[in-house]
């Protein structure tokens, strides 16, 4: 790939204005672009390796390691048959990364993406998330409500089905709280947080006219999710809610994937890629839009899409396979 071609190719036909939304605000900018090698492949998620580079990857087990700050590929490879589409990553304390995906499958590999080993759970569902707690559990959720906990060596504690039931009910992602509960949420507006024995601490949701797509833990440790009828849910750090709204007063977006950075900043984008906002989150739990930019590249489906790569820079890829650097400036 010429990459250098590449990039600026893409930027010349990329939207890449900012709008400060009032005088002196934070700024969100894109520094980097490109597109990863696979053609005509979709970048479902993406991680920070142990040694600060990116790895995205998605259909078909295909994945490119990409430089923090340039975009540059160093590796662009495929997972051996057969392949899975990749949806969540978490590179783990040991710094290799665990991949998950369709059909109940996971794969361990080395932080330079070579496979150390592959498995499945009971249930061949997709895995919509997956997190590491403190302790060196691991945490995956399912598209239709059910969860599993492992030990690092990836040997299965307990796993079941959170208090919203399985089929319809589905969880799309996990993270976990300050305390080392997890937090999991999903169709409906539902969530749930429940202790590591599997023990229901709060739940709430239920039968809303929206989805919750994306969760993100605030750097005050409060918990965002975003998800479709422009809706934001904020949580206190305990995982219990605290109010929802609109993020730009309109119904009609479908916010995929949501990124905190400092200072109690976050970035959310919309399935079509039209709208990219920086968001403060204020100290009386108000929601302030300070920027926004438009992405020519869609976000929709399965997949965490984003990682956040340094306090200010977030990583996003595409349907398409494109992506972006992004930096937030919130010094102004």
């Amino acid at each position: 790939m010429n990459f250098k071609k590449n990039v600026a190719k893409f930027l010349v036909s990329a939207f890449l204005l900012t709008f400060p939304l009032e005088a002196s605000a934070a700024t969100i900018t894109s520094v980097a672009g490109g597109k990863w090698g696979h053609v005509n492949k979709s970048i479902n998620c993406a991680e920070i390796t142990a040694n600060g580079n990116i790895i995205a990857a998605g259909q078909d087990g295909r994945y490119v390691i990409l430089d923090a700050n340039t975009g540059q590929a160093y590796t662009t490879a495929m997972y051996k048959q057969p392949a899975m589409s990749i949806h969540d990553m978490k590179t783990l304390e040991d710094g290799n990364i665990l991949s998950v995906g369709n059909v109940g499958m996971w794969i361990l590999a080395t932080s330079s993406g070579d496979e150390i080993t592959r498995g499945k759970l009971t249930r061949a569902e997709y895995i919509t998330g997956v997190t590491q707690l403190k302790n060196g559990n691991i945490v995956m959720v399912q598209q239709t409500g059910y969860y599993t906990i492992m030990n690092s060596s990836l040997s299965i504690i307990r796993s079941g089905t959170w208090v919203h039931g399985n089929g319809l009910n589905s969880i799309y992602d996990v993270e976990e709280l300050e305390n080392g509960n997890i937090f999991m949420a999903g169709s409906k507006g539902e969530y749930a947080v429940i202790n590591e024995n599997g023990k229901l601490i709060s739940s709430g949701g239920s039968d809303k006219s929206y989805n919750i797509k994306d969760v993100t833990r605030l750097s005050n440790d409060k918990i965002l999710a975003v998800g479709t009828g422009g809706r934001y849910l904020l949580f206190d750090k305990e995982g219990k809610f605290i109010k929802e709204g609109l993020i730009d007063s309109t119904t009609s977006k479908i916010w995929t994937t949501v990124e905190a950075v400092a200072d109690n900043y976050a970035v959310v984008l919309d399935e079509g890629g039209s709208s990219t906002s920086l968001i403060k989150i204020e100290n009386n739990n108000n929601i302030k839009v300070v920027a926004k930019m438009g992405l020519k590249f869609t976000t929709s489906g399965f997949g965490k899409r984003s990682v956040r790569v340094a306090d200010n820079k977030v990583f996003v890829g595409s349907n398409s396979g494109t992506f972006e650097i992004l930096e937030i400036d919130t010094s102004n």
